[in-house]
């Protein structure tokens, strides 16, 4: 599937401008300086302190978490909505349709390019966050998080997509990714401070990386009970994202294609309906 993705001529020629991008380059090397120097800080007070292991390690995987979630959740939408915005008002967008590449050849092209310097990015945090393994949250803790940002990376990026290609000033572009970013994690963090029995609140919840962060503490913090049997509410999320994944793939797709298409696409439409019915009446 890797495979398959990375033959997509648009996301070929992307990654390929991104690598020759100098810019790219002094953008790692500030980020790693910057990065490590803090983890080097945080090093220097535990041992000034002479603390136990467990507390440097949750000093380094709560650092490799902010950095993540801002590079994923955050700055991957803003500069994923920007660059298709900008793209949109230069013509580059029309040109792309004329080439014959499908709606779906297109976003991901468009997603992958942008998406690539942020990943890279957070890859450059694992050490860290292989070293929150060994803090309180544990390693299921420490795993069960990770997966959640990377699932929710796609979600977020598309919306990013949708913002670029729906708002009318370029240069609002990125602002108005951002705050639809912001908007997603504040709706699903009060989804779960309203608590997971109020069952509209469910879908919401599984729109941000609070759930499998509060279950560090007590794993019915983050459980589903559907037809009396209690479910981890990671198993849920993880089937909702790949579902709303896909219905924004088809509407990004349907808005490549023509600006007056339907938002989601019959079948994106009806995942997201089928993914709703379930939460709520299960």
């Amino acid at each position: 599937m890797i495979d398959s993705l990375l033959r997509n001529p648009l996301a070929q020629w992307g990654l390929g401008q991104t690598k020759r991008d100098k810019r790219s380059i002094v953008i790692m090397i500030v980020f790693l300086v910057g990065f490590y120097g803090i983890a080097a800080l945080i090093f220097m007070s535990w041992a000034t302190r002479r603390r136990r292991l467990e507390h440097l390690a949750d000093g380094w995987g709560t650092l490799a978490a902010i950095v993540v979630g801002v590079l994923l959740l955050l700055w991957a939408p803003a500069r994923v909505a920007t660059a298709i915005a900008k793209q949109r008002e230069e013509g580059v967008l029309d040109m792309l349709r004329l080439t014959g590449m499908s709606g779906s050849d297109l976003a991901v092209g468009h997603l992958l390019t942008q998406m690539s310097l942020p990943l890279t990015l957070a890859a450059l945090t694992t050490p860290l966050v292989l070293a929150g393994a060994f803090s309180e949250a544990g390693p299921i803790g420490t795993m069960r998080l990770t997966i959640a940002m990377v699932l929710l990376t796609p979600v977020y990026c598309m919306v990013g997509a949708l913002t670029g290609l729906t708002v009318r000033k370029p240069q609002a572009a990125g602002g108005a990714g951002m705050f639809a970013a912001i908007a997603l994690l504040i709706a699903s963090g009060v989804a779960i401070s309203a608590g997971m029995e109020i069952r509209e609140a469910r879908i919401l919840s599984f729109l941000g990386p609070w759930g499998p962060m509060i279950a560090w503490e007590r794993e019915t913090n983050f459980m589903i009970h559907s037809l009396g049997v209690g479910l981890p509410g990671d198993l849920l999320q993880i089937a909702f994202l790949v579902l709303l994944s896909s219905a924004l793939l088809r509407a990004v797709a349907h808005r490549y294609t023509s600006p007056d298409a339907v938002f989601f696409g019959r079948r994106g439409a009806l995942l997201i309906l089928f993914a709703f019915c379930a939460l709520v009446l299960a």
